[in-house]
């Protein structure tokens, strides 16, 4: 995925005003689709919702799924959780939405690539915000923000995809970082981040040393790197991971961990992806 240079302020705002511009252009579309994206969407006037296999989704989206705008298609991978597929439904409705919205349009037209990276995080943030009420989700992090074990509660306290779970814990994190979620394999399934430097669906983590270790041993404090699908590294983060069924969830944070006590310091290292053998 291409990366996207605004602040999580500045993403997370475009988002929300996504969703009043909907609710004053359709009153009640919130609740609606807050109680089930899917039924809703079904029936809405403009757009078609089609099931697929994953291996056809196709497309460029961050999740599994795409938006076909000449038939106004959103297209979702069948074999995908629930909590999944509304994540993903209401993913591709946001590109729907923004495509069709003059002050979206204007926006995406005046970035460098043509809003490509900003549409994708925006549809990411908007579905985020339907599926996890602002109180679910302060009430579950508390105030010093998420660890592995309270990201891990929210996904079982809400119907919401973990997917969904991922963006608003990196919304509550203090400072940069990640939000991961991996197979029992170590290949990063979703990742969501509030930095410019994004990891691709189905990334491998091999040598991520946090995943491995709640592979190994179910839980995981340590300094950690992230791996791009360049086989490039990110800078050393305060990283905590742990297993949760078939899946990891992974946390990382460029400083104040909420899962560590007392005094932490900013890890000294330049800000900037490294190569696959760890050199600048």
């Amino acid at each position: 995925m291409p990366r996207s240079a605004h602040s999580r302020r500045f993403v997370r705002d475009a988002a929300l005003a996504l969703t009043k511009r909907l609710e004053m252009s359709t009153p009640g579309a919130l609740e609606s689709l807050t109680a089930d994206a899917l039924a809703t969407l079904g029936s809405w006037a403009g757009v078609d919702v089609v099931m697929t296999e994953e291996r056809d989704v196709g497309g460029g989206c961050s999740v599994s799924g795409s938006y076909d705008f000449e038939r106004g298609r959103l297209v979702v991978g069948r074999a995908l959780s629930r909590g999944r597929r509304l994540f993903t439904v209401l993913h591709e409705f946001a590109h729907h939405l923004q495509q069709h919205d003059e002050e979206c349009v204007r926006l995406l037209e005046s970035e460098d690539d043509g809003g490509f990276a900003l549409e994708d995080v925006v549809c990411v943030a908007f579905a985020a915000e339907i599926l996890l009420p602002d109180q679910l989700v302060g009430e579950v992090f508390g105030p010093k923000g998420p660890t592995a074990a309270t990201l891990v509660d929210l996904m079982d306290s809400s119907d919401a995809s973990r997917e969904a779970c991922c963006v608003r814990a990196t919304q509550r994190l203090r400072g940069q970082g990640y939000a991961m979620l991996c197979n029992k394999t170590g290949v990063s399934i979703f990742t969501a981040t509030n930095t410019i430097y994004p990891v691709g669906r189905n990334t491998p983590q091999q040598g991520n040393k946090v995943v491995e270790s709640a592979i190994r041993w179910r839980s995981g404090r340590e300094l950690s790197r992230v791996r791009f699908p360049s086989g490039w590294w990110s800078p050393l983060f305060y990283a905590n991971a742990m297993l949760d069924g078939d899946y990891v969830v992974a946390l990382y944070i460029e400083h104040l961990p909420p899962w560590q006590s007392g005094l932490t310091y900013a890890i000294e290292e330049p800000n900037y992806p490294v190569r696959p053998d760890g050199t600048p």
